[in-house]
């Protein structure tokens, strides 16, 4: 959740939804876009959000665009495990087993500056 809303709230919020998608509730999260579902679940290679943010800076269809904030290779491998492993908006990262590498990953992006939630 803080990285989403460290990178995605600003250009997909209930005031602005670009491409038709809001991502700053559950609820409008899971409902998708224009172009469907944000995610597939336990499929991170085949989910919109990993395409777009790996796409070159320069395509139009990259994410975020070109003059926002990035998403670092820490945070999209963040987002990559989170998906792969289930997408489970309702577990809190305290919740993983140690030995996760999620919650490896959780535990950097916490000391980056993120808030250690979901």
């Amino acid at each position: 959740k803080p990285v989403l809303k460290a990178k995605c709230f600003s250009c997909h919020n209930e005031k602005k939804a670009k491409g038709g998608l809001v991502m700053t509730s559950e609820e409008k999260l899971l409902e998708g876009g224009k172009h469907g579902p944000v995610w597939k679940s336990g499929d991170a290679l085949n989910s919109h959000i990993i395409q777009q943010v790996n796409l070159p800076e320069e395509d139009k269809k990259h994410m975020p665009p070109k003059g926002k904030p990035q998403l670092t290779e820490e945070e999209i491998q963040l987002l990559f495990t989170w998906i792969q492993s289930g997408a489970d908006m309702k577990k809190r990262i305290a919740d993983y087993d140690d030995a996760d590498s999620l919650k490896a990953l959780a535990a950097g992006a916490v000391e980056d500056g993120c808030d250690g939630q979901n």
